[in-house]
């Protein structure tokens, strides 16, 4: 009984666990995104630029991110992805699947998940790309405000991680 009663236990929490990340994906993003009442603003210079899933702009593999996530190319808005410089989130221990929140680009304002890294030439700047729909081509803002939820911190490890790159 009490093996039951375990694997019942562990199949709930696997199917709350596949419930909460598919609602990742969701049609009402601001409502589905991981909520939070305190961010912790990061950068109120950032540039933010928009980008599209194709090869010119990605690599030959476009429809996949930097974490590998899969690009659905008709639900691009929904997904909301966005990627950020690599030294940007060293800084501040942004891990693939983070969820940010970004003031000043207008009416791509909100939440946004972090699954993709700009070129390396963009290192040690605050910029951060949009992945949009292939039919919008041009977007570009200054003085973006990035926000992370206010209890994650850069660690020691991060840091390190910035000094090698």
């Amino acid at each position: 009984m009490r093996v039951k009663t375990h694997n019942i236990l562990a199949s709930l929490t696997a199917i709350a666990l596949v419930a909460g990340i598919l609602a990742l994906t969701d049609r009402k993003k601001e409502e589905t995104l991981p909520q939070t009442e305190e961010w912790c603003l990061i950068s109120d210079r950032t540039t933010a630029t928009v980008y599209n899933a194709v090869p010119s702009q990605c690599n030959e593999d476009c429809l996949h991110t930097a974490s590998m996530y899969v690009i659905e190319p008709e639900r691009i808005p929904e997904q909301r992805i966005l990627a950020m410089e690599r030294t940007f989130m060293a800084e501040y221990g942004v891990r693939y699947g983070d969820v940010v929140r970004i003031e000043g680009t207008g009416r791509y304002d909100g939440l946004w998940q972090v699954q993709d890294t700009m070129n390396k030439r963009f290192k040690g700047q605050h910029k951060i790309d949009l992945l949009v729909p292939n039919h919008i081509h041009h977007g570009k803002w200054q003085g973006v405000k990035v926000y992370i939820p206010a209890n994650r911190i850069a660690t020691e490890t991060t840091k390190q991680f910035i000094k090698n790159i």
